[in-house]
């Protein structure tokens, strides 16, 4: 038997908005994610937020309970005193947000979808701030710390010597490899970041960069020091392009005498015993 995951993913919302309903405590209900936007796959997860009226929350327990409760689970968490995480066997996945009034005060519910809300408190919210575009703050860098161009040249030192230290050494080339990966994820986000501060807004890569997403890709490899090696140079290159457009929308001078020293760096740690 073949599940239909939406299906089961609507019936799901269906029976917590109702069971979360049956509550008086409860003032309003929103989802988000996917399901908000209408653009639910099999594979999505279940976002509701429920908003209660009183700060003590004094009704959540019972809601919690009552929701792990809708089908056999896998595992059921709280975290942070606010959010149920519930994994039930059918393979549905639900987050589900236990919220005061305070919570909200400052949030402008953009991209949700009011599913309960009696007293319309929140509706006209929502339609202040569905149409706008979330705008992409600056890569996460405290400027004081010297320049965030500088840091990749770090980082790509100590990811190709990982690599070559790996290589050179059986008793640390797991250890060394795995820490050279970790150093391109690290890459990876920051590059990430700057393309997305340079697009000016929030999207997904493959909308403000195809070509550049599927360059990233080509970066995730095993732990083979070849492909790692091939990989470190094609997110150079890859930094060497995003740096330059983020120091020229940051009115910075992008060190191209650093991108020469790089290049003979690599060349000399290829050649070294």
């Amino acid at each position: 038997m073949v599940l239909n995951f939406i299906k089961l993913q609507r019936e799901t919302i269906k029976k917590v908005v109702d069971l979360s309903k049956s509550f008086d405590g409860i003032e309003a209900i929103f989802i988000m994610g996917s399901h908000a936007k209408d653009e639910e796959s099999s594979f999505s997860d279940i976002d509701i937020g429920l908003v209660f009226s009183d700060p003590e929350r004094q009704q959540r327990e019972e809601i919690f309970n009552k929701v792990a409760d809708l089908y056999p689970s896998l595992c059921v968490l709280w975290l942070y005193d606010k959010n149920g995480l519930f994994l039930y066997q059918n393979g549905v996945r639900l987050d589900l947000d236990f919220l005061t009034q305070k919570d909200l005060k400052d949030w402008g519910l953009s991209k949700v979808k009011i599913v309960y809300d009696p007293h319309n408190k929140y509706r006209d919210r929502v339609k202040k701030t569905d149409n706008k575009h979330s705008s992409a703050p600056k890569p996460k860098w405290r400027d004081e710390d010297g320049s965030i161009v500088d840091w990749f040249f770090w980082m790509f030192r100590q990811a190709y010597c990982y690599i070559r230290r790996g290589e050179t050494n059986e008793k640390r080339s797991f250890n060394k490899f795995y820490s050279a990966q970790t150093s391109l994820s690290s890459i990876r986000e920051k590059l990430l970041e700057m393309k997305i501060y340079i697009n000016g807004k929030h999207d997904y890569m493959t909308v403000i960069d195809k070509d550049f997403a599927k360059q990233i890709a080509l970066t995730f490899t095993d732990l083979n020091p070849n492909s790692m090696t091939k990989a470190t140079k094609k997110l150079f290159e890859l930094f060497v392009i995003t740096a330059k457009q983020y120091c020229e929308k940051t009115n910075k001078e992008f060190p191209e005498n650093k991108v020469l020293v790089m290049h003979k760096l690599f060349d000399e740690f290829d050649n070294a015993g």
